[in-house]
């Protein structure tokens, strides 16, 4: 086969899908409205009283210091780290924050902040409506909702102005209690002790209302699983949140309220670092406070007690170049403390706060490992918040921590160093001046100690004040790192559901609903349905087709002149006479798979309509099984074809008149032989046969069906047309194997197939597929043929307005 054969063959098979497809919906386009309209109304009903979703967008914006990548984020860490940076997925700092902003605890605070766990809903005939904030009732709770484990339902009703009627339901629990309960006083619950209360606005014409009580954590998990939180590029510092919620309102509040939370805890976060320094440094006011208090009161005491109320010039002076000689010690020794207790804080790994900067005059070196130490505290306290300790950025912290400290440590140790050694360069000139003072009275030495003294603890003092006031500052200015640059804002109208895609949904589960189930029970029937299928499976010709008859009488033909059926059956005389050319009485005979498709009807008929034609028709009752033939003209079968071949019986005598029409006669079967096939192939049945072609001008036999006994093949020898009657919606389609094997073996080569109880018109749609085999029993009773009659038809409302 070549290739424009192919290609032919490929067009038809495809033509012949579209013309299956289109027959479809021409044959039952009433089926496919009915499944549109129905849809259709689905759709209406789904849109009417669907709970519609909204999107609540927002952005924040976040001061990203680490942009830069993970090199800057390892701060120096190990080279193994750096390259591996890439396989750990480090994130900045900005993955940091949209992480937090999906965290249960975050999420949490929102729920407790605005009271999620508790809805009210607007109770209607269909469903529900959700009041957010114009509720016309209240429920205050006395205890916390952390307890309650399962959902409760309150539903309220009669409602009157001094009390109401409450009914609580669980479904966890089975609970089930009604009671009437005064506004504004408490009365307990399975989820603790509440108040209902009123809010002012007016209740409505609709007096029923449910509370629903739900569980924190399963609120929270509600939120996070319509909370939607991107970052849009990595060239960018800002976070995408977006809120999918019913109530457009409330979900902007309840971003509105997350984003507060999370900014509020980022200014708490930086406010600790502030915190520590100021708790640091009242502790050493109070203790260097006591201690200049004692000196003072010890200053006060000596002029007390020696009288002293002026100083001579010389002491003066020396009083003067020791005091400024002390002041620059004791600045040395304040500094040498305050590095000697930031040493002891930080060689302490208990102690994970920020560590104060307390030194007056640190070097940049102090100051870059100190900001570092803390930089790197403050990111693992913020990891932590999304994260466990567990997390390789959270070690890889806890590595970097160490290494800072370390070399935090090493660093304030050489400070202490150089420290120590200032001072005892200074306390060498200290010693010179007490030398000196040595030299003066022994009064006037004891004042210029005490001033010294005083004079240490007064500059100690002011530094810690000072270095206080400039904590405070800091912690008055600090501000949050994220902020909000788009406000939330939900979209005007719902996505989901979306209407014009709900709509189409319809329109095509209206047409693919039946034409699936069209296309299955297709599939699924192993009847033949039409004529396409026939043609489909045999290539045995179809010579006619017979409707459906609805009137019950098996002479239709002379009954129904007028019908549908007789014409049809006209029609099948006039395609007869093709098939049997001009022969001297030609013989037909009629035959099927199994009993019940109208062989007896089929032959009784086609010999009225020859009749009618003025043709001398001989009616053959050969089904010696179950003979239908004669009591269709009411005759009896006492004397007939077995009694010709059993008995000898002359032919004249077993021949009667149909009493219907002069030109037609009948030979019954006789009494039923209980070997039929033998007397078929008895020599007397051809006598028989050729003696009664002399007398006839046509004579058709009544069969029994091929598919069941051998009878049929011994008769089709003397047949010249053989008529394989097939019935709608009774024959199975295997079935069709038998004309198609008499066919190819040579059996029956005049074969021609008749489709009676034809319900529809010639069929548009073709079907496949193959039934059961062929062995069915024979013992259904034969049918009669169907025609639908133009005389006395009863039409339908429908077809009598088209007419119209």
């Amino acid at each position: 086969m070549n290739t424009n054969e192919v290609d032919n063959n490929a067009q038809g098979d495809n033509g012949k899908e579209i013309k299956k497809i289109i027959g479809i919906f021409l044959d039952y386009w009433k089926r496919f409205i009915v499944a549109i309209i129905f849809c259709l109304g689905i759709a209406y009903a789904y849109l009417r009283y669907s709970t519609p979703m909204y999107k609540i967008d927002a952005t924040v914006l976040v001061e990203d210091q680490d942009k830069g990548g993970a090199s800057d984020l390892l701060g120096g860490a190990s080279s193994m780290l750096q390259d591996f940076g890439g396989l750990f997925d480090i994130k900045s700092s900005v993955d940091n924050e949209a992480q937090i902003l999906q965290t249960k605890d975050l999420m949490g605070q929102v729920v407790k902040d605005m009271k999620l766990y508790v809805s009210y809903f607007n109770k209607g005939l269909i469903h529900s409506i959700e009041l957010y904030k114009n509720s016309p009732i209240k429920l205050n709770l006395s205890t916390p909702l952390d307890s309650l484990k399962y959902p409760t339902q309150l539903e309220v009703s009669n409602i009157t102005n001094t009390h109401v009627l409450i009914r609580e339901t669980s479904e966890k629990i089975n609970v089930d209690t009604t009671y009437t309960v005064k506004w504004d006083t408490p009365f307990p619950i399975n989820a603790g002790i509440v108040t209902l209360q009123k809010t002012g606005l007016p209740f409505g014409s609709n007096e029923g209302f449910t509370i629903y009580l739900n569980p924190v954590n399963q609120v929270i998990e509600d939120l996070q699983n319509v909370l939607n939180v991107d970052i849009p590029n990595k060239q960018v510092t800002t976070i995408n949140l977006e809120l999918k919620y019913s109530l457009p309102g409330k979900g902007q509040d309840i971003l509105n309220t997350m984003i507060s939370d999370y900014i509020h805890e980022n200014i708490t976060q930086k406010n600790a670092f502030a915190d520590s320094t100021i708790d640091f440094i009242n502790g050493r006011l109070l203790v260097v406070d006591k201690e200049l208090a004692d000196i003072e009161k010890g200053v006060e005491v000596f002029k007390q007690a020696n009288h002293i109320a002026d100083i001579t010039a010389q002491s003066q002076e020396v009083i003067t170049s020791a005091t400024t000689n002390m002041k620059d010690l004791s600045l040395a020794e304040v500094q040498e403390q305050v590095t000697q207790t930031m040493l002891q804080y930080v060689q302490d790994p208990s102690n994970t706060r920020p560590v104060p900067s307390l030194m007056a005059n640190p070097d940049p070196t102090s100051l870059g490992l100190l900001e570092k130490y803390n930089m790197l505290l403050m990111q693992r306290g913020r990891l932590l918040l999304g994260s466990t300790e567990k997390n390789p950025l959270v070690q890889n912290l806890d590595e970097q921590i160490v290494n800072a400290r370390k070399d935090l440590v090493t660093n304030l140790q050489n400070q202490v160093s150089a420290l120590h050694a200032g001072k005892q360069k200074l306390q060498a000139q200290n010693n010179t001046i007490n030398n000196f003072i040595n030299s003066v009275p022994a009064k006037e030495r004891q004042f210029i100690d005490l001033s010294r003294q005083q004079d240490i603890k007064q500059a100690l003092f002011i530094f810690l004040l000072q270095k206080k006031e400039e904590t405070a500052v800091t912690k008055a200015s600090n501000i949050s790192s994220a902020r909000l640059i788009d406000s939330p804002k939900s979209e005007s109208k719902p996505y989901s559901p979306k209407k014009p895609l709900v709509i189409l949904g319809a329109l095509i589960m209206g047409i693919l609903l039946p034409y699936g189930i069209i296309v299955i029970s297709d599939q699924i029937n192993n009847k033949l349905t039409d004529v396409g299928l026939i043609k489909d499976l045999t290539s045995v010709p179809i010579l006619g087709l017979i409707v459906h008859n609805s009137s019950g009488s098996a002479l239709v033909y002379i009954e129904k002149t007028r019908s549908v059926i007789a014409e049809e059956f006209r029609n099948l005389r006039t395609n007869l006479q093709f098939t049997l050319g001009q022969k001297k009485c030609p013989i037909i005979l009629c035959t099927s798979s199994m009993s019940g498709e109208g062989k007896s009807f089929i032959a009784t008929n086609i010999g009225l309509a020859y009749a009618s034609a003025d043709k001398k028709v001989l009616l053959m009752e050969l089904d010696l099984r179950k003979p239908k033939l004669a009591a269709n003209f009411n005759l009896a079968r006492n004397n007939g074809f077995s009694n010709y071949i059993i008995a000898d019986e002359d032919v004249k005598n077993i021949i009667f008149n149909s009493g219907i029409d002069d030109n037609i006669d009948i030979i019954s079967s006789g009494p039923i032989p209980p070997n039929p096939a033998e007397l078929l192939a008895n020599p007397r049945a051809k006598q028989l046969i050729e003696e009664l072609q002399k007398m006839y001008d046509i004579i058709i036999m009544d069969a029994p069906p091929v598919g069941l006994v051998a009878d049929a093949q011994l008769l089709a020898p003397y047949a010249n047309t053989v008529l394989y009657i097939v019935r709608q919606n009774y024959t199975y389609k295997q079935q069709l194997e038998i004309p198609n094997d008499l066919r190819k073996s040579g059996k029956i080569e005049n074969l021609y197939i008749v489709l009676n109880d034809v319900q529809q018109k010639a069929s548009r749609r073709y079907g496949y597929g193959y039934g059961y085999g062929y062995g069915y029993g024979y013992g259904y009773g034969y049918g009669y043929g169907y025609g639908t009659t133009m005389e006395g038809e009863k039409k339908s409302f429908f077809k009598r307005f088209r007419k119209k």
